[in-house]
């Protein structure tokens, strides 16, 4: 069965990641690998700041049968998203120690928080319009936001360096203010706050999501985006730079799915019988699994001489590094239907557990192989490990269900 909104969703979203894909090979041409780089270290440290800004009380809101609880969530989540954005940027920052080569300090924490505070709007109201249905007012938001920032990026290259960075905002800002306006548009006068004392009771309520979702989502982030900092740690900004144009073109269909799936399925969850719900996770890991394997393997044999003819001829290293992370990123696919299981059962300790198990092996050999110059051996292991634990993890947690309503 294919939830409501979902196609609706795929296809509106799916376009917009179209116009950015399309847009690579002038992009790898106008821009070098050094400016890419700075582009990902600051999108590295958005992903890692912007998925718990808000302390996952977003995903609570289509979950949720009381319209009072869902508004409550909404002006909770925007609250924490404007409350925490910059300190939570500033800490990674300095965690980080690092800074991409010719951008200054300053720019580069600007950039983070600004960005963070967008993409969390982008998220949070994503989730308030799932529960209306409104899906294809997200699919038309995430289509002008790859629109303006593919035009922008595009125009300004021959006039600044920062030109990927700055078509990146603009393209989020006006994704954002969109999600403002149709809400103040849709919701009218229900749209003001709500008593504070509503808002402290849905915190309470649904701790849950951020006393498991916060680290488990943080760690999901991580899990992917510290990669390119250590490569701009321990190699430098232009091998960040052709990671990250691996890495955001392969993920760009997984985001999309991933996005539609868990908007159009976490409000339908709640209806099914628990035999319908893992029936339904399992089918859709087999048929993600099933569309997956075929454009891997090409990536896998493939991907230098791929990226060479359709990115530019210096973005060779980005094809190799990209054979090698569509085994991870197929993975990562696969586990949607299992984490949305997971997730609208309040199973987020399970979630936990896994991603942080996943993490510290992929990167306690990854890191040490960087230390020792193995760049590309270390974004080897890292995916394959990476999709390895994935993988038992779906078939245990999805065996560990069947057992269980086996036994009830």
């Amino acid at each position: 069965m294919i939830p409501r909104g979902f196609t609706t969703l795929l296809f509106g979203s799916g376009l917009a990641q179209v116009i950015a894909i399309a847009a690579l090979p002038i992009l790898g041409r106008l821009y070098d690998p050094t400016s890419f780089g700075q582009l990902g270290a600051v999108m590295a440290l958005v992903s890692l700041s912007a998925a718990v800004v808000h302390c996952r009380y977003q995903l609570a809101i289509p979950v949720t049968k009381s319209n009072e609880e869902a508004r409550a969530l909404l002006w909770l989540t925007c609250g924490l998203s404007f409350l925490l954005s910059l300190p939570l940027a500033l800490l990674l920052i300095v965690l980080v120690g690092e800074r991409p080569e010719g951008l200054s300090m300053a720019t580069f924490l600007a950039a983070t928080v600004l960005m963070t505070f967008l993409t969390a709007q982008i998220d949070i109201f994503s989730y308030w319009r799932s529960r209306a249905g409104r899906f294809a007012v997200s699919a038309h938001n995430a289509f002008i936001r790859n629109l303006v920032s593919v035009a922008l990026q595009i125009s300004l290259a021959m006039i600044s360096g920062f030109g990927l960075l700055i078509g990146i905002a603009a393209g989020t800002a006006s994704a954002a203010f969109l999600g403002w306006v149709d809400a103040a548009r849709n919701e009218g006068r229900s749209a003001g706050p709500p008593p504070l004392q509503d808002i402290k009771a849905v915190a309470r309520k649904f701790s849950h999501f951020a006393l498991f979702g916060v680290p488990q989502g943080w760690l999901a982030a991580l899990s992917w985006n510290a990669m390119p900092l250590l490569l701009l740690r321990f190699d430098a900004t232009s091998t960040a730079g052709q990671y990250w144009v691996a890495y955001r073109l392969l993920l760009a269909p997984v985001t999309v799915l991933g996005a539609a799936y868990r908007q159009a399925v976490l409000p339908l969850i709640p209806t099914l019988t628990h035999v319908r719900a893992l029936s339904q996770a399992r089918q859709h890991t087999l048929l993600l699994a099933a569309a997956g394997l075929a454009p891997t393997l090409v990536l896998l044999f493939y991907g230098e001489a791929i990226f060479e003819i359709i990115v530019g001829p210096k973005w060779g290293e980005a094809g190799t590094l990209a054979g090698f992370l569509s085994i991870g990123i197929l993975a990562d696919a696969c586990k949607i239907p299992t984490i949305c299981l997971l997730q609208s059962q309040g199973r987020q300790r399970a979630i936990l557990i896994g991603e942080a198990l996943i993490l510290v092996s992929r990167y306690s050999v990854a890191i040490p192989l960087l230390l020792a110059g193995e760049t590309l051996g270390a974004v080897a292991a890292f995916s394959i490990i990476g999709a390895a634990g994935w993988t038992l993890f779906s078939l245990v947690q999805l065996r560990v269900r069947t057992t269980q309503l086996a036994d009830a």
